[in-house]
């Protein structure tokens, strides 16, 4: 695309909504690094004021657009725009300075060792934007279940073939698998474990599932057994939001699974009767007001809105801080993961009965 805004005021006016960053010639220092993390994440638009150095950058697309709407000053400073585009993802991750940087939130970060790692290897082509899979395999025991559940709420389903139902439940795009399909139903195509610390002997039960769909149908329902109402609700979107949310995109490294990890336990000096969980995920959560998230995945969550339905039409920030009003979300800012913790609460009388170990 060729920039051609007429005035600086329309960039600023069609941009609003976009990442940018303002430079100025004092901050000079900052500008290729944040070309590079520009180019590493999703693109953008850096606005830089001052006398335009040269930028001799080959491995990363870029185009400059320069506004004379006033005189320069008296150091013949100009306001100029330059948008970045992201990288192919198979060339990422793109290195400066032997340094890693990348955009999270509107903030240039310097990835350490280990989130360098995660990203040499990417292979993001399998799972990027909404292309289809063509080399994967459904579990139709896991995709029939699915089919029977989504009736209760969709009745109109029955009429539809084999064929029609893949495509309007969004698991195929024509004869092919989606990414979020395979996410769903693939053969291990996610790990989902559970590691269930049993009082204080520190017993280690685990469950795993080697799919979403596993994880919503057998693993969530054993979580929630013998919790209060608002409190398995709580969990449940905590759970449902690690599953739709992550960013299966730069996580699926060569030779690594992608994993959402769970760990129930007690904490020191708490109630045994109350443990905690804690749902560790990979990627950051994106959030605007009230820390609502904003969807990563959008064909994942038009596939649990078919399983789901919000009766009262809460926004699942709201259900969950009606359990705990102080929730929020923790950003591990170096590795790229979101946690969520909420400390269980059982029904009245009964203890939390935690599951047996099973694989799923």
């Amino acid at each position: 695309m060729q920039m051609n805004f007429k005035s600086f005021s329309e960039f600023l006016k069609n941009t609003a909504n976009c990442d940018r960053e303002f430079l100025h010639e004092e901050d000079i220092y900052n500008l290729i690094p944040s070309v590079y993390a520009f180019a590493n994440s999703s693109g953008g638009f850096i606005i830089f004021y001052g006398t335009m150095p040269e930028l001799n950058i080959n491995n990363i697309n870029f185009e400059i657009q320069e506004f004379n709407e006033s005189e320069p000053d008296e150091n013949e400073n100009k306001i100029f725009i330059i948008q970045v585009y992201p990288a192919e993802y198979y060339k990422r991750p793109l290195i400066f300075n032997n340094k890693v940087y990348r955009r999270v939130e509107g903030i240039n970060l310097i990835s350490n060792n280990i989130s360098r790692l995660h990203m040499a290897g990417i292979n993001t082509s399998f799972y990027k934007s909404d292309e289809i899979i063509k080399s994967a395999v459904l579990n139709f025991e896991d995709v029939n279940n699915f089919r029977n559940l989504i009736l209760k709420n969709n009745p109109e389903f029955k009429f539809y073939s084999e064929k029609e139902f893949l495509k309007r439940s969004f698991i195929c795009s024509g004869k092919f698998l989606t990414q979020a399909g395979f996410l769903m139903f693939g053969h291990d195509s996610i790990n989902i474990n559970v590691e269930i610390i049993l009082n204080i002997n520190k017993n280690i039960t685990s469950l795993r599932a080697g799919n979403l769909w596993q994880g919503f149908y057998n693993m969530l329902p054993k979580l929630i057994l013998k919790l209060s109402n608002n409190c398995a609700n709580a969990v449940r979107e905590i759970f449902l939001n690690a599953l739709i949310h992550s960013d299966y995109n730069n996580y699926h490294y060569a030779g690594h699974e992608i994993k959402i990890n769970i760990e129930i336990y007690n904490e020191e000096n708490e109630n045994l009767n109350n443990p905690v969980i804690k749902i560790i995920n990979p990627g950051l959560v994106m959030s605007f007001n009230e820390n609502e998230s904003v969807c990563r995945n959008l064909r994942l969550m038009k596939i649990f809105k078919l399983l789901t339905k919000n009766k009262n039409k809460k926004s699942g920030m709201k259900i969950i801080r009606d359990y705990d009003q102080n929730f929020k979300y923790e950003l591990d800012m170096l590795n790229f993961y979101t946690i969520a913790k909420l400390k269980l609460e059982s029904i009245e009388d009964e203890k939390i009965i935690l599951p047996a170990p099973k694989i799923l």
